[in-house]
């Protein structure tokens, strides 16, 4: 009983090294993730440059906030993030206005959505 224990123990973790391999592949491969809001107020673009099968994340996040002033009307600012993934959750932390800021959110499925 102990040997098919140990059997399914090491199918589990080859499973999960495998799902963690396609993610992170997966993630590495996608331009970024675009959020605007039903009103038009604000745009995100949240850009992942590098993830590590450590769990490591590292990217961008461009908003663009409307501010109503006819051609020029979206004001841009960027912001650098760093954080860390499992696949299926992630934390991003970036500063605001010299405020550290943290970001939660979970993937669904795979890398191509996330809630944040």
């Amino acid at each position: 009983m102990q040997q098919e224990l140990q059997i399914a123990i090491d199918q589990m973790e080859e499973k999960e090294k495998n799902r963690l391999k396609k993610f992170f592949s997966d993630l590495n491969s996608i331009y970024g993730f675009l959020y605007s809001r039903a009103n038009d107020s604000y745009q995100l673009l949240l850009t992942i440059n590098e993830a590590t099968l450590e769990g490591e994340v590292a990217g961008t996040l461009l908003m663009m906030t409307n501010k109503g002033r006819g051609n020029n009307s979206y004001e841009e600012t960027s912001y650098d993030l760093n954080g860390i993934t499992d696949g299926l959750m992630v934390e991003l932390f970036t500063t605001v206005d010299g405020k550290k800021t943290k970001l939660e959110g979970n993937f669904h499925e795979g890398a191509s959505g996330f809630d944040l």
